[in-house]
């Protein structure tokens, strides 16, 4: 019993140190894009959080990466 515990809690710290990255990466996106002007955005800040969603994520990214570009081009 100790060990499926003690083990749960390993699993979840791994995670954890895993998706810090990722939340620190979404929040520069999200930081880009808020700081064009709003008629220069290509996408809307909030929707770098979309970026979480395991499979839909990864087709995500390239929407995100071409959007930051037509935004920060615009600026």
């Amino acid at each position: 019993m100790f060990w499926t515990g003690f083990s749960a809690i390993v699993y979840l710290i791994f995670m954890a140190i895993l998706l810090l990255p990722l939340i620190f990466y979404i929040l520069t996106v999200r930081r880009a894009v808020e700081s064009c002007a709003p008629e220069s955005r290509a996408m809307k800040p909030d929707h770098a959080w979309l970026l979480l969603i395991p499979v839909f994520g990864l087709f995500w990214h390239f929407y995100v990466v071409v959007n930051i570009s037509r935004s920060l081009g615009r600026e």
